[in-house]
């Protein structure tokens, strides 16, 4: 993705529910990225080469040749769509060998058009005018005809649309990988027809070399070497069942001015960059692969050095994962005989050491206080802990502190939290929405149901 210049910070949605379980201490993984096509390099060049030919091609005159106009006409027909087509040709052998192309723009200047149609809306399909790549550079301007045109690709390497409103000027198509295929050859050839045309009829007008505003390659890149770098983050929260709406809270990093939500990848130019990671997670360590290393692998903040493609991971921990149980009744009154006790059951995501449990009270009298006994089961549903009690004095969250038991549980493997002897306690559980961030923690949330 591209970057911007405000970080941002990752909210997560969570569900106010019953109980909390806090888990810490758990491992980490890592994921592949996907390939973004972005450029971080620290110079460039950028020149404008002016088409050597161009004329376009006219199917009700297939033996006509239109090389000395001073128009490139494309037109529609309800037939087809290849009634008239443009053919323009530039010579690129100035551009070197061995440069890596970071853009290339091919723009014709709009002098007339009739019967475009903008559609704007849901559904809507408009009217499109493409760059279709031609491998073939033989044709000369003064020889070309319908008949005699070389072929092109089937599919367009870019459209131009107008977006309702058309404005006359230069127009614009993303041919940067078309001149990458053929910097080789030293020749460029594009060619643009309508790929769609809801009336069947149209067409439109561009100035050709003959005229004043001619059509023109924009090409920007560098000779310094690029290689590909994979922004990563080990941070299992991939398996963490999240809303799905919510992408996983990997962080990002800041790599040069650009920044990248985790995983991402981009093509750098060789050199050194400042870096930092953040996210609501604490900082570890950077872990390095291939041509890249960094100045110290423990700072948040350093330097990364590009010799080669390779991987550059930010390892983080997160200190706490919170997990909710909601049985979906907003009021439940909970009196249980002796002996017997009200359990929910939790299947961690990740393995790790129980901290604490929350229980939402209500009803909790003023006057004549309460107590009931904390149970945590396995998955066997037998006891981990010895029983205890605890006493709430007023309505709300009421907070157990488990480090002291050393608790530890399993991944996928399930665990009950239990209390007995309620007294007539109220459990208020809630559907409520809301927003939660824990700076350098992770928060993140499951129904169980």
């Amino acid at each position: 993705m591209d970057g911007g210049d405000k970080k941002m910070d990752k909210k997560v949605l969570i569900f106010t529910l019953m109980l909390l379980v806090l888990l810490a201490s758990f491992s980490v993984t890592s994921y592949l990225p996907q390939v973004v096509a972005t450029y971080i390099g620290p110079t460039e060049t950028t020149t404008t080469l002016y088409s050597i030919a161009d004329s376009y091609v006219n199917a009700s005159s297939p033996d006509t040749n239109y090389g000395n106009a001073q128009k490139l006409i494309v037109k529609a027909s309800p037939s087809d769509l290849v009634q008239n087509l443009i053919y323009v040709k530039f010579d690129i052998s100035t551009i070197p060998q061995n440069a890596y192309i970071i853009s290339a723009t091919l723009q014709l200047s709009l002098s007339d058009f009739s019967n475009l149609i903008y559609v704007i809306g849901i559904g809507g399909t408009s009217d499109r005018i493409s760059a279709y790549y031609c491998p073939d550079n033989s044709w000369t301007e003064s020889g070309i005809t319908y008949n005699n045109k070389p072929t092109f690709n089937a599919e367009f390497t870019d459209y131009w649309t107008g977006f309702g409103m058309v404005f006359l000027g230069y127009k614009s198509w993303d041919i940067t990988e078309d001149v990458k295929t053929s910097l080789p050859a030293g020749a460029l050839t594009e060619v643009l027809k309508f790929s769609n045309k809801n009336s069947g009829y149209g067409d439109a007008e561009y100035q050709s070399k003959e005229a004043t505003n001619k059509p023109k390659l924009e090409i920007q890149y560098t000779t310094t070497p690029v290689f590909e770098v994979q922004f990563e983050s080990a941070q299992n929260t991939e398996a963490t069942p999240y809303i799905p709406t919510l992408e996983p809270n990997l962080g990002f990093i800041s790599f040069s001015d650009q920044i990248f939500l985790l995983p991402e990848a981009s093509d750098v130019a060789q050199g050194s960059y400042p870096i930092e990671y953040d996210s609501g997670y604490n900082f570890v360590r950077w872990e390095t692969t291939g041509g890249i290393t960094v100045s110290n692998n423990n700072a948040k903040s350093t330097t990364a050095t590009i010799s080669g493609s390779g991987t550059l991971k930010a390892i983080g921990n997160a200190e706490t994962l919170e997990y909710y149980r909601d049985s979906g009744i907003p009021y439940q009154n909970y009196s249980l005989p002796t002996g017997q006790i009200y359990a929910k059951t939790f299947t961690p995501v990740l393995s790790g050491q129980l901290l604490s449990v929350r229980y939402y009270m209500n009803n909790v009298s003023s006057t004549t206080q309460k107590s009931f006994r904390v149970h945590i089961l396995d998955a066997n549903k037998e006891r981990l802990i010895t029983p205890f009690e605890v006493t709430p004095t007023s309505n709300g969250w009421f907070n157990v502190d488990l480090t002291t038991y050393n608790i530890n549980v399993t991944e996928e493997t399930d665990f009950y939290v239990a209390y007995a002897e309620v007294y007539l306690y109220q459990s208020r559980l809630s559907s409520m929405y809301w927003m939660k961030l824990l700076k350098n923690s992770l928060t993140s949330s499951v129904k169980l149901v």
